[in-house]
């Protein structure tokens, strides 16, 4: 959850997305458990506003978990449902899944606004964008980035940006 933007973080699995270019500016954080590894973007980012739709059938709350599952369980041989047998499920198996599943509150979301911004520490003081600026002349191989981030600063501290 983005305090600031009071907005949840949804992760979109890697069959739904294909990265054409910009790798060398994403990166891997890990949660917690320090499992999941989960990419982003240090310079933009996606915003979606829409309809939140909660998926109260069992049917699709099942399918929208086994989706989850088959693309974030890692391992040889990940669990899932359709590797057990309907003996093996039923009984506390199916408790425990079930329980589960309510906890997660499945959602489909209807789309009805992307915003692209950047995240380019324009919140910031002027000094520490400066300071981002002379860390990316530095550090970086971004000589686009950093020029339209001075001119950016420059168009803030002028009154025109």
């Amino acid at each position: 959850m983005c305090r600031k933007k009071a907005a949840p973080h949804l992760i979109v699995s890697e069959t739904d997305f294909t990265l054409l270019s910009g790798s060398e500016v994403l990166s891997t954080y890990t949660f917690n458990t320090r499992l999941a590894k989960h990419l982003f973007c240090n310079y933009v980012a996606v915003h979606v506003r829409g309809r939140a739709r909660f998926m109260n059938d069992e049917a699709q709350q099942d399918a929208a978990m086994d989706a989850l599952v088959a693309a974030f369980e890692g391992g040889a041989e990940p669990w899932s449902r359709a590797r057990l047998t309907e003996e093996q499920y039923r009984g506390r198996v199916q408790a425990i899944y079930r329980g589960r599943v309510q906890a997660i509150r499945a959602f489909e979301i209807e789309i009805e606004h992307l915003e692209g911004v950047f995240k380019l520490s324009q919140d910031k003081p002027v000094t520490d964008q400066q300071a981002v600026i002379a860390g990316l002349e530095r550090e970086s191989n971004e000589p686009v980035l950093v020029e339209y981030m001075k001119r950016r600063l420059a168009g803030s501290l002028s009154g025109s940006g």
